[in-house]
C-alpha cells in the first residue's frame, strides 16, 4: 500500500527525463558567416565535415547546404546556419560553384579554377589543408564561425 504513489509518479519522472533527453541541450546552430565573395553568380557549397576521413571528399559530408549566391548574398556576405548540431569537432569546406555543375573545378595540374575557404581561414596550398588544420570544437553553446573565401592562385 505505501508503494502506491510511486507507481503514480513514475510516469511524471519518465517524462521529465524524456523532455530533458530530446531538447536542445545536446544539438545547437553552427552559424558560418562567408566573406570574400566576389562574384553574384553561381552557388556556395558549405559542406561539414565530422571525421578525418571523409573531410573534402565529394559525398561524404556530414551536413551539406547549396546556396544561390545571386538570392542570398547580401554586399558580399553570406550567412549560413546548420542547426542542431551535437557536440564535437568539424571542419567546413566551402566552394564557391561559378558555373553551378556542383563541383570543385580544377586546372590541367589539379589547382582550383573556383574560389574556395576552409575553417579556420586555412589556406589552400599544394592541395587540399589537412582536417586537424581546418577542426574547430563546437560544444553545448551556439558557435559562429567566419571564412574567408578566396582563389587559391
Amino acid at each position: 500500500m505505501k508503494y502506491r504513489h510511486i507507481k503514480h509518479r513514475s510516469p511524471l519522472v519518465i517524462l521529465v527525463l524524456l523532455i530533458f533527453f530530446t531538447t536542445n541541450s545536446f544539438a545547437v546552430n553552427l552559424v558560418i558567416d562567408i566573406r570574400g565573395l566576389q562574384y553574384t553568380k553561381g552557388n556556395a557549397i558549405i559542406s561539414l565535415y565530422n571525421s578525418k576521413k571523409s573531410f573534402a571528399k565529394d559525398k561524404e559530408f556530414f551536413k551539406q547546404k547549396i546556396l544561390n549566391i545571386r538570392k542570398e548574398t547580401k554586399k558580399g556576405l553570406l550567412v549560413v546556419t546548420f542547426k542542431d548540431i551535437p557536440a564535437g569537432t568539424y571542419a567546413i569546406q566551402i566552394i564557391h560553384d561559378t558555373n553551378r555543375n556542383g563541383i570543385l573545378d580544377t586546372n590541367l595540374f589539379g589547382a582550383p579554377v573556383e574560389a574556395t575557404g576552409y575553417s579556420n581561414n586555412i589556406k589552400e596550398r599544394y592541395g587540399i589543408p589537412d582536417f586537424e588544420d581546418a577542426a574547430f570544437t563546437v560544444g553545448n553553446t551556439n558557435k559562429n564561425v567566419v571564412i574567408r573565401v578566396a582563389f587559391s592562385y
